[in-house]
């Protein structure tokens, strides 16, 4: 098993550090497999998109914990179907969704 930051996938960091980008993609491109674990905020989205493309396109096993399996539907609708609107609205869908139930679970802990 191996742990792969996924914004070392991103294109900004080929740019910043590319020994780190290309070294991760060579451990991404080894793997049999992809769990992607849960997990908050903004940072490293588009590496677990980008990560969930390629485990598309290599058929490999993909298993997006938490809300992030919605990336392999985000990732058919732009690239097999080009519904990217699609894609955008589902995404905002989701966070939303997301949002709210983090509400209710605040709440429910007060």
């Amino acid at each position: 098993m191996q742990y792969i930051e996924a914004d070392d996938l991103e294109p900004a960091t080929n740019d910043t550090h590319p020994v780190k980008y290309h070294e991760a993609w060579q451990q991404l491109c080894s793997c049999d497999g992809i769990l992607v674990p849960g997990g908050f905020g903004t940072r490293g989205i588009e590496g677990k998109i980008l990560a969930a493309e390629w485990a598309r396109t290599a058929k490999k096993p993909y298993l997006g914990a938490h809300f992030l399996l919605l990336f392999m539907y985000v990732i058919f609708a732009i690239t097999v179907k080009q519904f990217i609107a699609l894609a955008s609205a589902a995404v905002c869908y989701y966070l939303k969704m997301l949002l709210w139930l983090s509400v209710i679970v605040d709440n429910c802990q007060a």
